[in-house]
């Protein structure tokens, strides 16, 4: 019977598929792009994001505290 959590067979996923294709393989996750953009040698952009949050940490913003915090970890 077709109802909730039964969906039609026609929009079944196929035996020996479990479930959505999921992030495709050597595609990076948001936080592995970000690092690898702000570790990159002469990268100006990134420096002055990262000076960016440290100057609005230093001003009491607790977003780029936080923002800090988490990737010193």
């Amino acid at each position: 019977s077709v109802g909730y959590g039964r969906p039609p067979k026609q929009h079944q996923f196929k035996p020996g598929n479990p479930g959505g294709p999921g992030r495709p393989k050597g595609r990076l996750s948001l936080r592995a792009m970000l690092l690898k953009k702000l570790t990159r040698n002469n990268d100006r952009a990134a420096r002055q994001i990262v000076d960016r949050i440290i100057r609005n940490a230093k001003k009491g913003d607790v977003k780029a505290l936080l923002t800090i915090f988490r990737f010193t970890e």
